[in-house]
């Protein structure tokens, strides 16, 4: 069954005391593959479906690659420029989205983006669900 969940590599707990006033602090700690490893990045999109406050301004001086752009943006972009995906390739990431997000729910997740970088060097996009 395919899968576009990012891989979890390890799950950790640090535990830290400060020496000054005896304060003792713990942090949750998640490591997750680096989907864009060694690749160069166009622009990437962090997606929830909703078009609610899902828009980032960009600043003309900063390279689009950034900024981590949402749900509007993505839908401007391709207003413009269409993103050409062949039809058995959708159907495999959509299979993979719905069979993802089945499994998450049913262990109560529900916060979860599904993260998309374009490629342009091989002309491809990247995607995971984080």
């Amino acid at each position: 069954r395919p899968t576009a969940l990012a891989k979890i590599l390890g799950v950790y707990r640090i535990g830290y005391k400060n020496s000054q006033n005896n304060t003792e602090k713990k942090l949750d700690l998640l490591v997750m593959e680096n989907l864009f490893y060694g690749r160069k990045m166009a622009q990437v999109f962090d997606l929830k479906g909703s078009l609610r406050n899902r828009n980032v301004k960009t600043d003309l001086g900063k390279e689009s690659c950034e900024v981590v752009l949402l749900d509007e943006n993505l839908l401007k972009l391709v207003h413009d420029n269409p993103l050409y995906i062949r039809s058995h390739c959708k159907a495999i990431l959509r299979a993979a989205i719905l069979s993802d997000a089945h499994f998450l729910s049913s262990h109560l997740i529900i916060d979860y983006s599904l993260l998309v970088g374009r490629d342009d060097a091989t002309d491809e996009l990247v995607v995971g669900i984080i």
